[in-house]
């Protein structure tokens, strides 16, 4: 019986799954007008972000960006289904990787790749068609098991591991040990909790706390470090640009490979500001008195 109400949403959402994209566009329209008009999800949160990242726009210039803010994030949503019950050749025309010759340089490396929640962040989970590499998702759990079950399911579907965040270093060395390329993908904006701050930096304006996990990953493997950057260049249409950190992690000062992905990944954000995740409360810690807040790197 615990795997009713999985079947359950199998049934339910897989038939729209496999819509055409154009319905899958309307379906976003729909979502876009009930989220932001009738249920204003995070709206206040979307605001004061933006009001706080841009202090040199005007209203009238938020006001236009938090709307384009909600299009992109309804159409993220819906890409979901487009994911799900699209091939994987279909879904590579849809997500066209400019320059990946830099992964296949270092195809006997261990990668370190960071990303943000930018554009539709899941959708590199079609990195596997690209590399040979093993690639891994590391994420947190969802309280819910039968959607759990479900994105677990629509995540991996074209070769990616999905590791809980939790047992990410294990499942890295123990790849490592076994001489495996990997390919670690690392969301480089999550929100740390308030006990697992140990670094600040400025980060669109304001002072934000940063994992350190990526980097200290890559130093303990010697991993080569890519930021990952994906654009949109129309509805539901994507290219990724990479960009490589470094390939002597070990040689990098403390922090410096941190302050470098945050600042490509702010610039990305810059290119296409309403793809951003803003309805998160990125900056609800605030830092103490004694704590250091890093300057940033130039680019």
């Amino acid at each position: 019986m615990r795997h009713v109400g999985y079947y359950l949403i199998l049934i339910l959402l897989y038939p729209l799954a496999i819509l055409p994209v154009c319905c899958h566009s309307v379906m976003a329209v729909f979502l876009y007008f009930l989220t932001y008009y009738i249920f204003a999800y995070r709206k206040k949160v979307v605001i004061n972000n933006m009001r706080n990242a841009f202090p040199d726009k005007r209203e009238k210039e938020i006001k236009k960006l938090v709307k384009s803010f909600y299009k992109s994030f309804t159409d993220v949503l819906i890409e979901y289904l487009i994911y799900w019950g699209m091939p994987k050749e279909k879904l590579k025309k849809r997500v066209k990787i400019n320059n990946p010759e830099l992964l296949t340089k270092y195809k006997d490396r261990h990668i370190i790749f960071v990303i943000g929640h930018f554009n539709n962040w899941e959708w590199y989970n079609i990195l596997p068609a690209y590399t040979n590499h093993n690639v891994l998702g590391l994420v947190k759990p969802i309280k819910n098991k039968n959607f759990e079950k479900l994105i677990t399911k629509i995540r991996s579907q074209y070769g990616m591991d999905v590791i809980l965040k939790r047992n990410s270093l294990k499942a890295i060395l123990s790849r490592v040990k076994d001489n495996i390329p990997t390919l670690t993908i690392f969301a480089g904006d999550q929100i740390p909790t308030a006990n697992e701050i140990n670094f600040w930096t400025t980060f669109l304006n304001q002072e934000t706390p940063i994992y350190l996990g990526a980097e200290k990953i890559a130093k303990k493997i010697n991993g080569v470090v890519i930021s990952g950057e994906m654009l949109r260049v129309k509805r539901h249409r994507y290219e990724i640009n990479l960009s490589l950190i470094t390939d002597k992690p070990q040689e990098e000062p403390d922090y410096h490979i941190t302050l470098k992905h945050v600042a490509a990944l702010e610039a990305t954000i810059l290119k296409q500001p309403e793809s951003w995740l803003w309805s998160h409360r990125r900056w609800k810690h605030k830092r103490k008195p004694n704590e250091k807040v890093w300057e940033r790197l130039p680019l």
